[in-house]
């Protein structure tokens, strides 16, 4: 009776459609890629902060949860903070780089209020040195809860290691990129050495021709500072960032990093757009396995931001408009340096 019951069962089935149980795998990809849009969404970082961000966007139902699970992490009023000051304290690192975060997730809840078709379509997204931090969680990589903690570690490590001698940051625009590492050389050799090493005085940001930010050993930047205005900059000022960023004296700090992120692995997922990474200048492509991004993020902190990079590669891969997710304007303000077509369909989300 059960073989009959079977064979019954079986020659209705097989007068019917048939029943797909998973979708082809390469259709749905095929299909994902057709809806996508030429878009990319990009993140700030350190540096575009100011006090009385997230005035205009803390009352949107989105951001208020977004600051009620800040503030519970943290422990303190993050949104308070940000409204208040002081200003001093709002640009120490351990408390700069956690209130960006909160920022430009509140800037990216409120594109999403007004435009959620760009959000859930884009095709890309990028953040500058902190700002990548956004991309990660944007992508889908982390929860906005672990994400945060990883910034927050990375915010004491930073900030940590910027205490251990005195370090400096300047910017530099209207000398080519040999010259300025060339300079950077003699500034360093210049001090000779700073508690039994050799002294720090490197390229950190490359955000658009020409334009670029400086770090390391404080002695060694104000020479920097000095060879610059005589080898005729347009622009030698120091920054308020006080850490020696993206230079070999932050290593210690990805290492930290490093094993934050490693602990967190099985609460990763697989990124859903392609996330252009500051260590490369080019793209993790969506899919790609978290534990590799997180050498990327990890090596971030030590090394050159390769900005200009990576928006003239997104540009080459198809990226017509972009998305500035974040406090001030910053990021469109470079982008009118490295692409005046893309500053023309850049737009800015301030909160």
């Amino acid at each position: 009776m059960t073989v009959q019951r079977i064979k019954l069962a079986m020659e209705q089935a097989s007068k019917e459609p048939p029943l797909i149980i998973l979708p082809d795998v390469d259709a749905r990809m095929e299909g994902n890629k057709q809806q996508k849009l030429p878009v990319a969404i990009l993140f700030p970082g350190q540096g575009s902060q100011y006090v009385k961000m997230l005035a205009e966007v803390k009352d949107l139902e989105p951001c208020k949860r977004l600051i009620d699970k800040a503030n519970s992490i943290l422990g303190y009023d993050l949104l308070d903070l940000c409204l208040n000051g002081p200003e001093e304290k709002l640009e120490e690192t351990k408390f700069c780089q956690p209130a960006m975060f909160l920022a430009n997730c509140c800037a990216l809840e409120k594109l999403r209020l007004d435009q959620p078709e760009v959000v859930e379509n884009c095709s890309a997204t990028a953040g500058l040195s902190l700002g990548e931090y956004n991309a990660i969680w944007f992508s889908g990589m982390l929860s906005f809860e672990e994400c945060l903690k990883v910034v927050r570690v990375r915010a004491d490590a930073m900030q940590e290691e910027s205490t251990r001698a005195p370090q400096a940051m300047i910017s530099v625009a209207g000398l080519d990129l040999q010259v300025l590492e060339g300079l950077c050389e003699k500034a360093a050799r210049q001090v000779g050495e700073i508690a039994d090493r050799e002294a720090v005085c490197k390229v950190a940001n490359h955000l658009f021709p020409k334009g670029y930010t400086c770090s390391g050993d404080k002695p060694a930047v104000e020479k920097l500072k000095g060879l610059c205005e005589q080898e005729g900059a347009l622009q030698a000022r120091y920054l308020k960032t006080s850490g020696a960023f993206h230079t070999s004296l932050m290593e210690p700090a990805g290492v930290k990093l490093l094993k934050a992120l490693r602990v967190r692995v099985t609460d990763m997922s697989f990124p859903r757009v392609d996330v252009y990474m500051n260590v490369r200048g080019a793209p993790q492509r969506a899919g790609t396995d978290p534990r590799e991004i997180n050498y990327d993020l990890a090596a971030q902190v030590s090394n050159p931001v390769l900005w200009s990079s990576s928006i003239q590669e997104m540009r080459k891969n198809g990226i017509t408009d972009f998305y500035e997710c974040g406090p001030m304007k910053q990021l469109k303000a470079m982008m009118k340096r490295i692409s005046q077509e893309a500053w023309e369909k850049t737009t800015s989300v301030p909160v």
